[in-house]
C-alpha cells in the first residue's frame, strides 16, 4: 500500500527511460500483427506493391524518355524509400499515445518514451524492408551500384527525421484540435504522393512548376539522394538547408507544443 520513493541518479533515470522505451519499441513493431516478422513483411509488401504501380505510371507518362541515365529501377526506388520512410515517421510519431493515454498510469512510462519508441519503431521497420529489398534487387535483379552510399543512407535518415518531427507537430495539436488534426494529416499525406517529386526529375522540371513542389522538404531530400544515388546527376534546383531548417523548426515547436500540452492536459480531452 505505501512505499518509499528513493532518490534515482540521473544515470539510473536515464537507465530506466531506456528500458521502457525499448520495451514500447518491440511492442510497437509488432503493432497489429502476431510476430514482428509479419510486421516487416507487410512493410516490404507496400513497398513492391508501390514500385509496381510506380513502375507502370512511369512507362504511361514516358518518365523513362526523361534523359535518366542509370538504373531506372534504382531511380524509382530512392524516391520510393524516402518516401515511405518519410510517412511511417510521419504516421507513427503524430499517433504516439498522449499525456491522457492508459499506458501513462503505469510508471516509469512517459510522453517521451511513447514518442520515442514510436520514432525508433517506424525506422526499424522501413530499414530493414529496405535493406532486404535492396539485397533482393541486388541478387535477382542485377548489382546495386550506389556512388556514395554514406550520402544515401544519409538522406534515408533524414527523411526519417523530417517526418518525424512534422509528425511532432500534428502530435502536439491532436489534444487541442483532434479532428483539424487529422484532416491536416490526412490532407498532407496525400498532398505527399505527388508533391515528394518521387516520379520526377527535379532538374528537368519547368521553373513555373518548381513552386508546386518546393515547399516539401522530401522533394529536396528526393532530389539530393538521387545525387548520391547516382555518379552523373547533380540536383541544380534544391538544397539540404530547406529540409534542416523545416525539419529543425518543426521540432521546437513540436517540443514546446507537447511540453505545454502536457502540463495542461484535461481528463477530458479526445484522446486516440
Amino acid at each position: 500500500m505505501f512505499r518509499v520513493e528513493r532518490k534515482r541518479t540521473t544515470l539510473s533515470a536515464a537507465a530506466s527511460v531506456l528500458s521502457v522505451t525499448y520495451v514500447l519499441t518491440v511492442r510497437k513493431i509488432k503493432g497489429r500483427h502476431q510476430t514482428p516478422a509479419a510486421a516487416l513483411f507487410t512493410a516490404m509488401f507496400q513497398i513492391a506493391l508501390m514500385l509496381a504501380f510506380f513502375y507502370l505510371m512511369s512507362s504511361l507518362f514516358g518518365v523513362r524518355r526523361a534523359g535518366i541515365h542509370g538504373d531506372f529501377l534504382l531511380f524509382l526506388l530512392s524516391g520510393i524509400f524516402t518516401f515511405t520512410m518519410f510517412n511511417r515517421a510521419l504516421g507513427a510519431v503524430s499517433g504516439a499515445e498522449g499525456p491522457n493515454s492508459s499506458l501513462m498510469a503505469h510508471a516509469p512510462i512517459s510522453t517521451f518514451a511513447a514518442i520515442a519508441s514510436s520514432a525508433l519503431s517506424a525506422l526499424y521497420l522501413q530499414a530493414v524492408a529496405i535493406a532486404i529489398m535492396g539485397f533482393a534487387y541486388h541478387v535477382l535483379v542485377g548489382p546495386v551500384e550506389i556512388a556514395e552510399p554514406i550520402g544515401f543512407i544519409a538522406m534515408i535518415l533524414f527523411a526519417w527525421a523530417s517526418g518525424g518531427a512534422i509528425g511532432l507537430v500534428l502530435l502536439a495539436m491532436r489534444p487541442w484540435a483532434p479532428r483539424l488534426t487529422n484532416i491536416l494529416k490526412t490532407v498532407f499525406l496525400r498532398a505527399n504522393m505527388l508533391f515528394s517529386g518521387k516520379m520526377f526529375v527535379a532538374n528537368t522540371m519547368p521553373y513555373h512548376l518548381h513552386h508546386w513542389f518546393e515547399w516539401n522538404p522530401l522533394f529536396h531530400i528526393v532530389d539530393q539522394m538521387r545525387g548520391y544515388a547516382f555518379i552523373n546527376y547533380e540536383p541544380q534546383t534544391t538544397s539540404l538547408a530547406v529540409p534542416a531548417y523545416i525539419t529543425l523548426g518543426a521540432l521546437m515547436i513540436g517540443l514546446m507544443g507537447e511540453f505545454y500540452g502536457r502540463k495542461h492536459n484535461s481528463q477530458g480531452w479526445w484522446n486516440a
